[in-house]
């Protein structure tokens, strides 16, 4: 799944030269993310496996904490009230 990280400096350049092509820039940025994803979900666990399963639920929500503070700086209050209801309804609060 590595070679997929080709697709990160591929999204960026989209970006800078093909500011247009909205879904190519989206498509390579979906398929570079998902190495980095896997990353992030195994550093998680194993950091969760000595601090304790909060850490693994907080970090497990990610997604929807990177979108919430998003849509909070452009304004979009509706967005971050779903991702927060999201996150609070995926078990965060039970590993407390």
């Amino acid at each position: 799944m590595n070679w997929l990280l080709v697709f990160v400096p591929v999204a960026i350049a989209l970006e800078h030269w093909a500011p247009g092509q909205h879904l190519a820039i989206f498509a390579a940025s979906g398929l570079g993310i998902l190495p980095l994803a896997a990353w992030m979900g195994r550093a998680t666990e194993q950091l969760a496996e000595r601090l304790g399963g909060l850490l693994n639920t907080t970090f497990g929500n990610a997604a929807e904490l990177i979108i919430a503070v998003a849509a909070l700086r452009q304004g979009l209050h509706d967005v971050c009230r779903s991702c927060w209801s999201s996150w609070c309804h995926s078990g965060w609060p039970s590993a407390c």
